[in-house]
């Protein structure tokens, strides 16, 4: 229903309920003045709407034209995308193989360290046995310097008994040249005295 045509039952009234009801009373005027404002608001949003929605078709043509390049940039953004998701991919899996190498090598090196630590222990095992061996060499060394003192004292006491028995010898020697010398020259003095009478013997026998 128009505008115009609602302003006109307003203030005419429909002519059958006038000729049904020749005796109703004329419409309220406030009640009319709410309607026609009510009626200004409708029609100034319609107005307003309509404007709106001529603009927007104004607006669609452009809109379709310029379609299909959305649909070309949205298709290169997805290419774009999908292209950088395969990248992160590849960046990805680069990432996973290079955490992959530095687990094996982290393992390699806990294998090398545990192989490290059992060749220190055994060093030092046999450190220690080494240390007992020098120990034991050590008392082996003192008992031999002990032992040795001993022969030296054993030697020199030897050689001290040989010193003095060659001294005791000589004097022995010395002694025995001095009888023999003493024996001999008895000796001689009795065979000169032997002889003295001898002769002495056979001079008084010739006489």
């Amino acid at each position: 229903m128009s505008v115009l045509a609602t302003v006109r039952r307003l203030f005419t009234g429909n002519a059958r309920a006038a000729e049904g009801a020749a005796a109703t009373p004329a419409p309220d005027p406030a009640a009319v003045a709410r309607a026609l404002l009510t009626l200004a608001d409708h029609s100034r949003q319609d107005d307003a709407d309509r404007r709106a929605i001529v603009s927007l078709l104004q607006r669609l043509p452009d809109s379709l034209q310029s379609l299909p390049d959305l649909t070309r940039q949205q298709s290169r953004m997805g290419e774009a995308i999908a292209a950088a998701l395969v990248e992160q991919r590849i960046r990805d899996q680069s990432i996973e193989e290079i955490l992959r190498r530095i687990a094996e090598g982290v393992g390699r090196q806990t294998d090398t360290f545990g192989l490290v630590q059992q060749q220190l222990d055994l060093n030092h095992e046999a450190a220690a046995r080494v240390a007992d061996g020098v120990t034991s060499l050590s008392q082996g060394i003192g008992e031999l310097a002990t032992g040795q003192r001993r022969n030296a004292d054993a030697l020199q006491s030897i050689l001290d008994q040989t010193r003095q028995r060659d001294a005791d010898t000589d004097r022995i020697h010395g002694r025995l040249h001095l009888w023999l010398v003493f024996c001999t020259a008895l000796s001689a003095g009795a065979l000169v005295a032997c002889l003295l009478l001898a002769w002495a013997l056979l001079s008084r026998s010739a006489a």
